[in-house]
């Protein structure tokens, strides 16, 4: 893994792709466990969407799972797993303090979440939040991908609009400001 690259890549864009970073057979085994954590119960933190419009809402059954490093070692692992800590670190040019997990499940059917910027919700001072965001099955447009906003990273906090709930999980949207 050529770091300079992508420190280049994330100076200019605000974001990169480390590639391969994690094998498929790796990818399986993250899936196969947090869909075998999912299965077997709730978990304090879940977070589930905060209304209940009566509709069939697979983010019901399938939740967001949240910190979950501080009740399961293969969660902790992962967060300061030597790979992501190299990648990050080369990014950040000094070594990221690991402080959230999260895994989304976005079963068919299921909604998003509205573009956001994480410094809103993560509020770290001095406002240096980086993420790390692995997709443990194929990811698309159509099935839900990641979207970013290219070129955005030193835009300040944006004031959240009101989301489209029934595209988005959360009821705030980041507009995004002209030419972007």
């Amino acid at each position: 893994m050529d770091y300079s690259v992508l420190r280049d890549q994330f100076q200019t864009n605000g974001y990169t792709i480390a590639r391969g970073l994690f094998s498929p057979v790796e990818a399986a085994f993250y899936r196969n466990h947090y869909m075998a954590l999912r299965e077997a119960r709730r978990y304090t933190g879940d977070l589930v969407n905060q209304w209940d419009d009566g509709a069939q809402d697979p983010l019901q059954r399938y939740p967001r799972m949240f910190n979950m490093h501080h009740w399961d070692a293969i969660s902790r692992e992962w967060l300061l797993h030597e790979r992501i800590g190299r990648c990050l670190t080369a990014l950040l040019t000094q070594e990221p303090y690991a402080i959230q997990t999260m895994i989304y499940f976005k079963p068919p059917g299921a909604r998003g979440q509205a573009l956001h910027q994480d410094q809103y919700y993560l509020r770290a001072r001095p406002g240096t939040s980086i993420a790390a965001w692995m997709a443990l099955d194929p990811t698309d447009e159509a099935n839900g991908c990641l979207q970013m906003a290219p070129n955005t990273q030193n835009l300040p906090l944006i004031c959240p609009v009101e989301a489209d709930e029934s595209q988005s999980f959360t009821t705030i949207v980041v507009p995004l400001p002209p030419g972007v």
